[in-house]
């Protein structure tokens, strides 16, 4: 008995001691989650003049479809918001009118052939006639000149019969490139003038922003311009861009019409979308850098004033990147060397952050 009263308390202190180094076993497996970082997109020009612009989220490739001829619309096989590849068929006028009309064209192309046989014949035999005086030069002539004639009219026959082939041919749009439907304007059975727009196509991929600027700024704007796009309805996104359109002639309240292509697709957005879009026209009198958020930047050493963590998507890494300041800041950003156009840095909590250390963006959410 007492040695069994003296084993269980061992028995007792040995699973404890067990139980207590599993713990600290599965604790020391514990990985540590990722941190995710907001972000800022450098793209605005320290040193430069800054404007602003409202604007509008538009497909990089648009067309309003139409047909060349009016009719009377037969079949739409495609709706609004619908995706479809270059040349699916997505509407029909009635042909009926159309293959009358190459029936015509085919009978008076028949007509003329048959006129011109017989004028070929006759101008011959008179010419054969002539040199025994049967025929005066007169009439040898007007009959030449009557085969001339009737060769215009086949000719012409002929135009119009292709004119007509090819009118039967328009009566079905096709869709130009692969995109998405954007406006579908008409039904079956309504009547639609040639030119009339019947549907608008959206390119799938590169979206643009389109934007008016005032005839004073213009001469400031160049194909190329970097530019900083942000987005009402999609919080803490910024795109870096670039002017990739300047219209050259003004519009109405005398603006040129200016596009904006984004470098980065983002899967959130939609064409309509509001967008307010800077652009930075580079004083060259001044120091050249970019203008960052001044939490983005981390306190230096001997060898660097500050550092910034630049996002390296491949990877899901940060690098840590010295930056020299140049000239002076306004409402919390500073103006630094060390990046460029595009950079994605992150914005905030940087003392958290280390070399190498794998981050995940924080995702925007819908205001």
């Amino acid at each position: 008995m007492l040695k069994l009263r003296t084993i269980m308390p061992l028995v007792a202190i040995v699973s404890v001691v067990v139980l207590a180094t599993a713990c600290e076993e599965q604790a020391v497996k514990v990985d540590n989650p990722i941190r995710a970082i907001k972000t800022f997109t450098v793209a605005e020009v320290a040193g430069g003049s800054i404007r602003q612009y409202s604007g509008k989220v538009i497909a990089g490739d648009t067309a309003g479809l139409s047909f060349s001829s009016s009719g009377r619309v037969a079949s739409i096989s495609v709706r609004s918001g619908d995706r479809v590849t270059k040349g699916q068929e997505l509407a029909a006028l009635d042909k009926e009118p159309f293959l009358l009309d190459v029936q015509a064209a085919k009978a008076d192309l028949n007509k003329a052939q048959s006129s011109l046989r017989e004028k070929q014949h006759d101008a011959q035999r008179k010419q054969a006639l002539f040199p025994k005086g049967w025929v005066t030069e007169a009439a040898v002539e007007q009959s030449l000149a009557a085969k001339e004639a009737a060769a215009s009219q086949v000719n012409y026959a002929k135009s119009q019969l292709g004119r007509a082939n090819r009118a039967l041919s328009e009566t079905i749009i096709t869709a130009p490139f692969s995109g998405v439907i954007g406006e579908r304007l008409f039904e079956p059975y309504m009547d639609v003038n040639g030119g009339q727009k019947v549907f608008s196509i959206e390119g799938i991929g590169a979206l643009e922003v389109a934007i008016s600027v005032p005839e004073r700024a213009i001469a400031d704007l160049h194909l190329g311009l970097p530019a900083n796009v942000t987005f009402n309805a999609v919080k803490d996104l910024n795109v870096s861009g670039h002017v990739t359109e300047i219209a050259t002639t003004a519009g109405p309240g005398s603006v040129f019409a200016v596009k904006v292509g984004l470098e980065t697709p983002v899967a959130s957005l939609r064409t309509g979308m509001s967008a307010n879009v800077t652009l930075v026209s580079q004083n060259t009198n001044e120091k050249s850098g970019y203008m960052v958020p001044l939490a983005a930047i981390s306190a230096g050493n001997q060898t660097a004033p500050g550092y910034v963590f630049v996002f390296n998507a491949k990877t899901t890494q940060v690098q840590k990147v010295p930056v020299k300041p140049q000239g002076m800041g306004r409402d919390n950003f500073v103006a630094v060397s060390g990046v460029k156009a595009g950079d994605v840095i992150a914005s905030a909590g940087v003392s958290f952050l280390s070399d190498g250390q794998k981050v995940k963006l924080m995702t925007p959410a819908p205001r």
